[in-house]
Formats: structure tokens, sequence, C-alpha cells
């Protein structure tokens, strides 16, 4: 029974460790404007399934390369089923994060000039 009980806490414990080591993250999520000058890439990363994702929207317009922006989604996992753009303009963009209770988040991208 003893030494039950000591593998049970020594597999708890590997199992709680590697959930906790290192940075998971998900595959990048692209869209681009219809004239392919614009472009966006989508991707998050967490610690723990249990942490929401930092997600980064990161923006590229012919040589312009801005640094991604950060917000925080809870989901499962960040794929095309969650993720997703509504151009309005070659020059304008909502990407919309869907989180697991359903809520909406709106990230517009807009770059103004040539």
């Amino acid at each position: 029974m003893k030494k039950i009980i000591q593998i049970s806490v020594l597999l708890m414990f590997v199992v709680f460790a590697s959930s906790c080591s290192g940075v998971l993250k998900t595959e990048v999520i692209k869209s681009q404007s219809t004239n392919g000058e614009m472009k966006i890439e989508v991707w998050g990363e967490r610690r723990s399934s249990l942490d929401p994702f930092t997600t980064y929207v990161k923006v590229s317009r012919k040589e312009l390369k801005l640094a991604p922006a950060t917000t925080e989604i809870y989901a499962d996992d960040l794929n095309t089923e969650n993720v997703q753009f509504f151009w309005k303009s070659n020059n304008s963009c909502f990407v919309q994060l869907t989180h697991r209770d359903g809520k909406i988040s709106n990230v517009p991208v807009t770059v103004v000039g040539d």
C-alpha cells in the first residue's frame, strides 16, 4: 500500500512538472489583404493549459514591419475557428478572437499612409 502511494505521488509530480515546463506556442495563423500588400500573423503562447494565451498580432505592409501587439484570450487552442479576419479594405482589418466562453474580442488593425 505504501509503495502504491509513493508511486502515485511520484507520477503526479512528473505530470505536474511536465505541464509547467516551458512555453506552449500555437501555430501562426496568417491572412493578407486582397492586393497582398498587408499581412497579419496571429499566434499565442502560454505556460500551462490553465493560463490564457498571450496572443500576438503582427502586421506588415510592404517594407513596414511593426512590433506585435498583444492581448489575452482564454481558449483551448488558437486556430481558424476562433481567430478570424474581417478585411474592410486593403489597409484595414478586424481580427476577431473568440474565447472559450463565447466572448468576442476585436483587434482593429489599420495602416494609414502609403
